[in-house]
Parts: C-alpha cells; sequence; structure tokens
C-alpha cells in the first residue's frame, strides 16, 4: 500500500523506504498531488502485528475518503482540520484494539513553496536549509490519535527555499 515510485513535480522530489520490523506492521507513508499542491502523510500504529496492519490500512482509507470529500465551495481541509477528522472517525476502533496512530501530516504549495503541517505525536521531521550544518526540528503540538475525541491540533506553516531537505522518519 506503499508508494510504488518516487513522486517527481516541479522543484520538488520525494521518495521513501520502508523496512518493516517484521513482515507485516503498522508503518505508513503517502503523498498525494493535487490542484498545485501535494500533501505527504508519515504514521506509524502502535504494535508490529497484522493488527496494526489493518488499523493502517483502515486509516489510510478514511484519509483517502477525507481528501476526496466534496468541501461545499470553502478550501480542502488543512493538516490540523485532517488529523482531527481522523481521530474522530478511527477514536472508536482505535480504542477498542488498545492501539493509537502517530502521524506527521503536512501540506507543500508548489507555486508559493509555503509549507504547511500539523502533528499527531510523530517524530518531528528534521529540516535542513541550503548550506546550512545542523537541522531543526519541525514541531507542532498535538496528540496521538485514538487517545480522546475532539483533539484540536495545532497547524504551523513556513516557506521552503531552493535547496532546502526535508527529512521525515519513524522508528
Amino acid at each position: 500500500l506503499l508508494p510504488k515510485a518516487p513522486l517527481r513535480l516541479p522543484g520538488v522530489e520525494m521518495a521513501g523506504i520502508c523496512v518493516p520490523a517484521s513482515h507485516v506492521g503498522g508503518d505508513y507513508f503517502d503523498f498525494f498531488p493535487h490542484d498545485g499542491n501535494v500533501d505527504v502523510v508519515i504514521a506509524d500504529v502502535s504494535g508490529h502485528s497484522v493488527g496494526a496492519a489493518l488499523i493502517m490500512t483502515e486509516m489510510r482509507s478514511t484519509l483517502r475518503a477525507e481528501l476526496r470529500r466534496p468541501h461545499a465551495g470553502r478550501p480542502a481541509p488543512g493538516p490540523a482540520e485532517l488529523l482531527a477528522a481522523l481521530n474522530e472517525v478511527l477514536y472508536g476502533d482505535l480504542s477498542g484494539a488498545e492501539l493509537f496512530i502517530s502521524m506527521f501530516y503536512m501540506r507543500y504549495e508548489l507555486a508559493s513553496r509555503r509549507l504547511s503541517y500539523a502533528n499527531a505525536g510523530h517524530n518531528r521531521p528534521l529540516l535542513r536549509r541550503q548550506g546550512a550544518l545542523a537541522c531543526a526540528q519541525l514541531d507542532a503540538e498535538g496528540l496521538i490519535i485514538g487517545v480522546q475525541r475532539q483533539v484540536r491540533f495545532e497547524e504551523r506553516s513556513m516557506v521552503m527555499e531552493p535547496g532546502d531537505s526535508l527529512f521525515l522518519y519513524t522508528d
């Protein structure tokens, strides 16, 4: 269910690799180009089992349905709103299975190079600015998905410059 090839867009190249701890598990990443933007998600369901893999499959389907849902003339929901919607839909199944999902979700606007992001308790991505010797962490407040209902996620944004690199990972 992971992307089969890197994504190449004008001024952007995205690639990923997944090395599972076992044959099946709850690790996931994907990218969705749409309307001059590209959305990127990386997530991890707690545990290393078939149950974690099944919950991640449900999360993937729910996310794709949310991205395709008509929005009655308003813009598509941003990263924080998407995480809140996923939490509401998945809360019952996650709490029933005693699992949770950590997730980082971002939207990159190709024309403006604006990166908007929200975090649901996932590892903080690393940003390496062109010419910098060190990386900075992208931080945004948010509880992991499936712990409680009606969670509000912080959304932050910044402008990427040519030559910047962003590293998303899970462990």
